[in-house]
């Protein structure tokens, strides 16, 4: 899905490092004591804050997986992170935690024209025309700042 919808310019973006991404974290989550849960997740986090364009992390369960795609989409500058997902996960606890964290979301369906923060897409949908086209525009936007 990626390739067929990353064409464009992009506006730059500003890179955060790993200490300003901390504070922000502990924001987020309300704990001024919170730390990394491992040094994966710090790297993962900063590497998608300097803005690389592909990243692969693999964190242990319970390792903070979900802290890489939410925390940017609760920055000032944030655009729109779309989360593809197993259908299954939709069920799951996913828009739990994403609204006891207040982002900004939504779940992708082929009539959506909204925008928010975090748009979930289950994997079933990303072969849909109207899932690119939707994500065409964002990029053409310059709204989407990712695609986990």
């Amino acid at each position: 899905m990626t390739k067929r919808i990353a064409k464009g310019v992009y506006k730059p973006r500003r890179p955060w490092s790993s200490g300003p991404l901390l504070q922000e974290m502990r924001r987020l989550y309300q704990d001024p004591d919170m730390q990394w849960e491992s040094k994966e997740q710090e790297q993962a986090l900063v590497a998608m804050m300097m803005w690389q364009e592909q990243i692969t992390a693999v964190l242990r369960t319970g390792g903070g997986k979900s802290v890489p795609f939410m925390l940017p989409c609760t920055l000032s500058e944030a655009g729109v992170t779309s989360l593809v997902v197993p259908l299954v996960v939709l069920r799951g606890d996913l828009f739990r935690r994403v609204r006891e964290l207040r982002i900004s979301h939504l779940e992708w369906v082929p009539e959506e024209r909204r925008d928010a923060s975090l748009v979930i897409v289950s994997v079933e949908a990303t072969s849909e025309p109207r899932v690119q086209e939707y994500a065409r525009r964002l990029v053409d936007d310059q709204r989407l700042d990712r695609v986990v």
